[in-house]
């Protein structure tokens, strides 16, 4: 594995990643892990390390996008789907937790019923946040719950203090969402699943809550599927560690902690983590907002 810089935002719209890979997005240079012994038809610019090839092929494959843990960091978000060049050809996956905590949860469900709207291909799973807010608009006594998790958040960023005057198209998709995805190898799941039930996807509690279950992944039932999912946030090493063993492990957790960016950036968390499914590519956008 090694790193290639790439140093003009421009090229990086459009890629074509054969092999594994990993990207981060900072403000000025791109890179890209790759394993150069499964990459054809490379052109190699004049760089530091000519050992490395850089990558300057156009993606022309639609692809299939997860993102997870979004927790209003709407500036984020918008600025991941722009720097992934996210077309209407695409699919996008988000698995959960669009709400509280961060600055502007209005934003962000505005942006995804907007890019629905305009003929987006987007699939939206349900969170344990969610189930928050769903649990405290059909109950009162449970408003601490989702108060004290962020909920006064999500409320100031609509500008109104009770979740009953969230305006009816946030509470229709927030009580839209799905529990799951299963696509081509890959289960999708806000949080996990729990295998000590006999057949996982029964138990929609563990989906939306369940940690530290995998090592009771039954293998045997997986068969060759990939787990992705969010929920428990990790440092990006973590990820990384993850994705460099996705075809033994068979899960990956892509929440890295994007609204805890102000008190725990320089620890590894702090970035709206992409996995780009089709091309087997993680990317990384730091906190913008």
């Amino acid at each position: 594995m090694g790193h290639v810089d790439i140093e003009h935002q421009s090229v990086f719209k459009r890629i074509s990643i054969i092999s594994i890979g990993i990207a981060i997005f900072p403000h000025r240079t791109r890179k890209i892990l790759l394993n150069p012994c499964l990459i054809s038809k490379i052109r190699v610019p004049a760089t530091r390390r000519t050992d490395i090839p850089l990558i300057n092929i156009p993606l022309t494959m639609s692809r299939k996008l997860a993102i997870s843990d979004i927790h209003g960091c709407a500036k984020t978000f918008i600025a991941l789907l722009d720097h992934l060049a996210f077309s209407q050809s695409d699919t996008l996956y988000l698995l959960g937790d669009y709400i509280d905590r961060g600055p502007d949860s209005k934003s962000v469900v505005d942006y995804i019923l907007r890019l629905k709207q305009d003929g987006y291909q987007v699939h939206c799973l349900r969170g344990n946040h969610e189930q928050l807010l769903l649990n405290a608009i059909a109950d009162p006594a449970h408003d601490l719950a989702w108060t004290k998790n962020g909920g006064m958040d999500m409320l100031r960023s609509y500008g109104i203090d009770h979740q009953r005057d969230l305006p009816q198209s946030c509470l229709d998709f927030v009580q839209s969402l799905d529990y799951y995805f299963e696509t081509e190898g890959f289960i999708l799941v806000h949080a996990g699943l729990d295998f000590i039930r006999q057949d996982p996807f029964y138990d929609t509690w563990s989906m939306m809550w369940i940690r530290d279950w995998y090592h009771f992944i039954r293998y045997e039932w997986l068969a060759k599927r990939i787990i992705v999912h969010g929920h428990t946030p990790v440092f990006r090493e973590e990820i990384e560690s993850q994705f460099s063993k996705l075809s033994t492990q068979q899960y990956l957790d892509i929440d890295n902690g994007c609204v805890f960016a102000a008190i725990a950036g320089r620890r590894g968390l702090g970035n709206l983590c992409c996995f780009d499914l089709t091309n087997r590519a993680l990317f990384f956008q730091p906190y913008t907002g």
